[in-house]
């Protein structure tokens, strides 16, 4: 709370403690201001609920993530056909583009470092 306005607070409990939201209001405690200890439930309504996903934004542009595990070939491999498959399947709107990011950006870091230190030492 912030004089008259209120914001709403989001917290993710382990899958465990997520089915019973009365058990959390009643086991959770808080502190208050005088640090006494209370059931979160005397302070707060505790529902599960399905929440918006986050806004992320990288580089001052709205972004969104796709995550990919790839079991037996190598990275390089599975991200020049992902590339090839998103060039011919996906059109973006006007101001969309897609980032190869991750262990993938990494490597391809190393790769050119490697290639820059053989061309000035080798």
């Amino acid at each position: 709370m912030e004089g008259r306005e209120r914001y709403g607070v989001t917290v993710r409990y382990p899958r465990e403690l997520r089915s019973d939201p009365e058990q959390i209001a009643r086991q959770v405690l808080v502190p208050t201001m005088d640090g006494a200890m209370i059931p979160l439930g005397q302070v707060a309504k505790v529902v599960v609920a399905k929440g918006t996903p986050g806004i992320r934004t990288e580089n001052g542009l709205l972004s969104a993530y796709i995550y990919v595990d790839i079991r037996e070939r190598d990275i390089g491999s599975y991200v020049a056909d992902a590339r090839k498959a998103v060039a011919a399947q996906v059109k973006f709107p006007s101001g969309y583009f897609v980032t190869w990011s991750g262990q993938f950006e990494n490597m391809e870091h190393a790769i050119e470092k490697i290639y820059r230190l053989g061309r000035c030492c080798g």
